[in-house]
């Protein structure tokens, strides 16, 4: 009976004078009436968010639905929303723990779907301040400001590179995450940008160069060297990248960086050397590289 009404059109939101639902009345009785309805609600609960209705989308949540219902392509209710720019609905979702990172079947994530409708800046915002990544490329390889751009939405992709900042980018090389160093870098990043990075524990306004150093990624500082990264940039105490890498007793960072001309009679604000910090920190391997002793 229940399917048949359902496949009649029987709506699944409508209420009682009393705000019950069919589907509450016989969550009691019939569970596997629940589940049916659990079933043919899914196209519905989609189109709430497509069609930005908060009120049903509150509805299908208190009745058990998920916040990761999706698609057969993949793309979930928050994907929908975002793309919807119903900015109410994304944010009920982001609150009931929908994820930013789920993916289409291309790779598209939500930040992906909000960036390819026009005027979507304030879902745009929201999604970013809750971690949404703007560097996380689709299996194309966009990332959500190409997406903007490809459909002509300016003010949309103005917006996500006001978020393609020196802060993340510094962070990045920090966390020796070379794929999106290299995104930033071919995205116009100011490869020798500087940002307040905490690494080692010590927390210094620095380039990507120094925080990479510092953090041991060898691969992400031939990257950064390769692109044209200043090898003498000084960080807010003086530093260089090399004094960087000979405070954290990196030596194969110390021995490239030093292969590629970086100056060891470097001065920091106090006048140390690399060979100064080397020497302060009894590691005679660095000591012995070739700095003359001053």
């Amino acid at each position: 009976m229940v399917k048949y009404l359902v496949g009649q059109g029987a709506s699944l939101t409508a209420t009682t004078d009393g705000g019950r639902l069919a589907r509450a009345l016989v969550s009691v009785f019939a569970p596997t009436i629940v589940e049916y309805l659990k079933s043919v609600s899914v196209p519905v609960f989609l189109a709430a968010a497509k069609t930005g209705n908060l009120a049903e989308a509150k509805l299908f949540v208190k009745l058990g639905m998920s916040v990761e219902t999706a698609d057969a392509q993949g793309a979930t209710v928050l994907h929908w929303a975002a793309y919807s720019g119903s900015l109410d609905v994304v944010q009920y979702l982001v609150e009931q723990g929908a994820s930013l990172t789920a993916a289409d079947e291309d790779g598209y994530m939500v930040l992906h779907w909000a960036a390819g409708r026009a005027g979507n800046v304030a879902v745009i915002e929201y999604l970013v301040a809750q971690g949404a990544d703007v560097w996380t490329p689709t299996e194309n390889g966009e990332i959500a400001r190409d997406v903007a751009l490809a459909v002509g939405n300016t003010a949309v992709a103005a917006s996500l590179k006001s978020f393609e900042t020196a802060e993340v980018f510094v962070s990045l090389a920090a966390s020796g995450d070379l794929f999106r160093v290299g995104l930033a870098v071919e995205n116009g990043i100011n490869i020798n940008g500087q940002a307040l990075v905490t690494v080692g524990g010590v927390g210094r306004v620095r380039t990507a160069l120094h925080a990479a150093a510092a953090a041991g990624h060898l691969e992400v500082v031939k990257y950064l060297v390769g692109k044209g990264a200043a090898k003498e940039s000084k960080d807010a105490a003086g530093a260089t990248p090399l004094h960087a890498a000979v405070a954290a007793e990196h030596l194969a960072i110390v021995k490239y960086l030093v292969g590629q001309g970086a100056g060891v009679n470097a001065k920091d604000a106090n006048n140390e050397t690399p060979l100064y910090y080397a020497a302060s920190y009894g590691n005679l391997g660095i000591v012995t590289n070739g700095a003359s002793v001053l």
